[in-house]
């Protein structure tokens, strides 16, 4: 059992064969389990889901029995399907427009699918949630999306196909631009752009003000553009401050446990929190949520995209 999704991460302890497990989520072939007081992850190769049936089936079989949390629709002409959650992976094949797939999990913007005798992922941004019978239809869902409208700060806002600065840029933005506000992820937003969506950085855009009052009068409640969404407490004896939301990114610091943390957003499995005089990551495997008291903290806001909730917090 490690740390963290990864073979070089920190081994906390050993499970003999036969052993159960109580699985609570996945981060590519890793498994995310229930370890003492916390969590910890363990390689999904060597876990077979237990049959709620006979135990008879074999362990292939079973692996392809997880359970399917939604079925999609591609959108994007030909969507390319890749062996890990990065568009740096090995392409496996491709789906065209239209083809339906079946999501098993997620990790951040990615979808798990199943794909021929196995698992694959496809890129969240080009696959709609197959709407139920009993609900409005997607068009109207994806109206429906609980949003909240920005103004672009700069003098010209890049708009991009993904949520990174080395992505497609699809146009751009002038400064005083009004931008819908659909989710987040890290540092960029993802906005209603012409037909579809795309993400622009949410260092240049601005919240509108909800009151009718002055527009200065809003900004006593925030730090640097990040509101503080709640609280916790570090459980772990010693747990790393890193500069960005990976195992490989540069350590700042490190919090003992018991230490309190001021978290301003998510990324997947990691909290940005305030730091020093700006902002870091660290694991929310290792942080616990503080209880809140009555009426005292703020409330997340959130938006559901591709079958996934996302959090996202206002931009000041």
């Amino acid at each position: 059992m490690r740390k963290s999704a990864s073979a070089s991460s920190t081994v906390l302890g050993s499970l003999k064969k036969g052993s159960s497990v109580s699985v609570v989520g996945t981060s590519g072939n890793w498994l995310k389990i229930k370890y003492k007081s916390g969590y910890a992850y363990v390689s999904g190769s060597y876990v077979k889901k237990a049959s709620s049936a006979a135990a008879s089936s074999s362990s292939s079989k079973q692996a392809a029995d997880l359970n399917t949390l939604y079925t999609g629709t591609v959108t994007a002409d030909y969507l390319n399907v890749r062996k890990s959650a990065s568009a740096s992976s090995a392409v496996l094949g491709a789906l065209k427009k239209g083809s339906s797939v079946s999501v098993v999990g997620t990790s951040g913007n990615w979808l798990k699918i199943k794909y021929k005798s196995g698992y694959a992922y496809v890129s969240g941004s080009y696959v709609k949630k197959a709407s139920s019978a009993a609900k409005p239809s997607s068009a109207k869902q994806a109206a429906n999306l609980n949003t909240y409208t920005g103004t672009v700060t700069a003098d010209y806002l890049n708009v991009r196909k993904a949520a990174s600065a080395s992505s497609t840029i699809l146009g751009s933005l002038k400064e005083g631009s009004s931008v819908s506000v659909v989710g987040t992820s890290g540092n960029w937003l993802k906005v209603k752009y012409k037909s579809g969506y795309a993400y622009v950085s949410g260092s240049y855009v601005k919240k509108a003000s909800a009151s009718s009052g002055s527009s200065t009068s809003s900004s006593t409640s925030t730090s640097a553009g990040s509101t503080v969404l709640y609280t916790g407490t570090v459980t772990a004896d010693y747990l790393n401050v890193r500069s960005s939301s990976s195992t490989s990114s540069t350590i700042l610091g490190s919090l003992k446990k018991g230490s309190s943390v001021s978290v301003v957003g998510t990324s997947g499995n990691w909290l940005k929190i305030k730091y020093k005089s700006g902002y870091a990551y660290v694991s929310a495997s290792y942080v616990k949520k503080a209880a809140a008291s009555s009426g005292s903290s703020t409330p997340l806001q959130t938006s559901t995209s591709a079958g996934s909730t996302v959090f996202y917090i206002p931009v000041q």
